[in-house]
């Protein structure tokens, strides 16, 4: 095999065990009928282990992401909260609206985490990777800082991967990450599709509903960083309608991978011209495009289980399997989709159902849990191997949660002292299975 092969490889984030439900995201149905409700850390961070063994089982490579330090005392720091932890929850808990940003576990959802491009058509020949400012929503734009911190931990080697600054904070800027970003690729060409809800000139027409959170503007940015060939990539707008029924991410609605583009028909806000991007581009090449109809399943039904928030992962050979919240088997018209599409002429022939409960309840499903990246072996060999899923790491991860996460989180125990403990029992354990000790120990400090 070439040293040049790329594999396809998945890292998860380890959910942490602050998971919670406070309904802090604008624009994520789930997360608000969830709010307020009781939830369970160690659960959530079982499901989520569970998941990544078996997408290793499915033959890929399987990282993972550890979650970053709550609650969030740097943030309360600056807010004007002083003392000990404890003072600093006791002090935010007298305001409106700073106990639950601070311990929100939402960097679980990796796929908000950066953008990546490959080495195989970056302007230096390395990775690049631009952590996401996540601007829109106040409790993901505090994961910016040391989510580019950790990054850099686990891509360490400068000379296979570069790293951006995230862009300005800004809401002309707002940028959400790998979550907005579709590849598709043949054996000799690629084609990278960014898709945007809001150019710079149309921000006013939202200010009824749901706001789009990935600019436009942002996208550009990226694509320039990275130094991706203008004739190689494209920029596709979302439809308004679906951010209304809650397609607050692209990945909500569409998915990609290889040379196959799975999505809704309401995905985007002009689909021929996206067709006739990829038919400019690749020409006679294979792409096979599988569009949901609406008779077929409705976009509230989408939303609600969130198809096209699955995975599609590289099997042998040309196929693929699709990798679904179990909410999909309970909405009949779904179920009976994914049965006709494994018998189907396309290259989808499995369907695979995955519990994520705790992360769906809060709006996140397979694909939010992830962060692919096409990495050389050379490149796969510079990480650390603390960072990739074995056996061993996965019975030790799953001990590690068993012992130290909370079984139960309550709207009331985030101002509980006793919490903050337990959280930093927890923390310790991670950093320590991770070899990560100097950042959790700095990583409240700026």
């Amino acid at each position: 095999m070439s040293k040049n092969h790329r594999h396809y490889v998945n890292f998860d984030g380890l959910i942490g065990p602050s998971h919670n439900f406070a309904g802090l995201a604008s624009g994520n149905l789930a997360s608000a009928l969830s709010a307020r409700h009781n939830s369970s850390p160690k659960q959530a961070a079982l499901q989520g282990l569970k998941k990544m063994r078996m997408l290793q089982s499915l033959g890929l490579v399987q990282g993972i992401i550890p979650p970053l330090p709550r609650p969030d005392l740097n943030f309360l720091s600056r807010l004007g909260c002083h003392g000990s932890a404890a003072q600093k929850i006791a002090q935010a808990s007298e305001l409106t609206g700073l106990v639950e940003p601070a311990y929100s576990a939402s960097n679980m959802w990796v796929a908000n985490a950066a953008s990546i491009s490959s080495s195989r058509h970056s302007i230096n020949n390395k990775v690049q990777i631009t952590p996401a400012n996540l601007v829109s929503q106040l409790h993901r734009s505090l994961e910016t800082r040391l989510t580019q911190r950790l990054l850099k931990c686990i891509f360490h080697d400068a000379a296979y991967f570069t790293h951006h600054l995230p862009l300005p904070q800004q809401m002309q800027f707002a940028d959400e990450g790998a979550a907005n970003i579709m590849s598709l690729e043949t054996a000799d060409k690629q084609l990278t599709i960014f898709v945007y809800g809001r150019a710079h000139d149309d921000t006013e027409k939202y200010s009824h509903g749901f706001t789009p959170r990935q600019s436009l503007l942002a996208s550009q940015a990226v694509a320039r960083l990275h130094g991706l060939p203008a004739a190689d990539t494209g920029f596709v707008k979302q439809h308004n309608d679906a951010i209304q029924a809650g397609v607050f991410h692209n990945d909500v609605i569409a998915v990609s991978q290889g040379n196959t583009l799975f999505y809704h028909q309401t995905a985007f806000t002009d689909s021929e011209a996206l067709l006739a991007l990829i038919t400019q581009h690749f020409g006679t090449q294979k792409i096979e495009l599988i569009a949901v109809k609406s008779a077929e399943i409705s976009l509230q039904q989408a939303v609600k289980s969130y198809l096209f928030n699955s995975q599609l992962v590289p099997l042998k050979g040309q196929q693929k399997a699709l990798v679904c919240p179990l909410q999909c088997q309970q909405i009949p018209e779904v179920a009976r989709y994914l049965s006709a599409l494994t018998l189907a002429d396309n290259s989808i022939s499995k369907v695979v159902y995955v519990d994520l409960l705790q992360s769906m309840k809060n709006g996140g499903g397979p694909a939010c849990l992830r962060l692919s990246l096409q990495l050389t072996q050379q490149e796969i060999d510079s990480v650390a191997d603390s960072f990739w899923l074995t056996e061993q790491k996965y019975r030790r991860l799953v001990d590690l949660v068993n012992a130290y996460y909370p079984a139960k989180i309550t709207p009331e125990n985030l101002i509980s002292p006793a919490l903050l403990v337990q959280l930093e029992q927890a923390f310790g354990a991670i950093a320590d299975e991770f070899e990560l000790q100097r950042f959790y120990q700095q990583g409240g400090k700026d």
